[in-house]
């Protein structure tokens, strides 16, 4: 069951998802997987930024990320965990993905530690 704040999220969203049509940029897509193959990621990141947030969004596996681009880096952010738990309670996520070789650095941080995730990233080609 979508919860209702995602879903205003996502109706936020889709004219950004379509304004890119009359730009040159467009989403970047990207598969991402772990050093260790334990792990695939699909993430998504918008081309255009809510201009009254004036923040970019993303999704990572179908959840809403948002996003930070820098020069060198995107930087992805978002939360794990119940709705009814405290921001303290759920697992914080950081994706630094670097912009030129691909490399991405994935940090879930929560009140028992840190745990560190390293891979690879690349751009969707569709090949058919």
């Amino acid at each position: 069951m979508i919860n209702r704040f995602l879903l205003a999220i996502l109706f936020t969203l889709v004219p950004y998802w379509n304004a890119g049509a009359n730009e040159v940029s467009e989403n970047i897509n990207l598969t991402c997987i772990t050093n260790d193959k334990s792990m695939t990621q699909t993430i998504i990141i918008f081309a255009n930024k809510n201009k009254e947030m004036n923040h970019r969004f993303g999704f990572v596996n179908g959840n809403v990320v948002s996003v930070d681009v820098t020069y060198a880096n995107y930087i992805l952010k978002h939360e794990i965990g119940p709705k009814e738990w405290n921001k303290e309670e759920k697992i914080q996520v950081t994706h630094v993905i670097d912009r030129t070789t691909g490399v991405k650095t994935e940090t879930w941080t929560s009140k028992i530690g840190t745990e560190v995730f390293q891979g690879k990233c690349q751009l969707v080609k569709p090949k058919f």
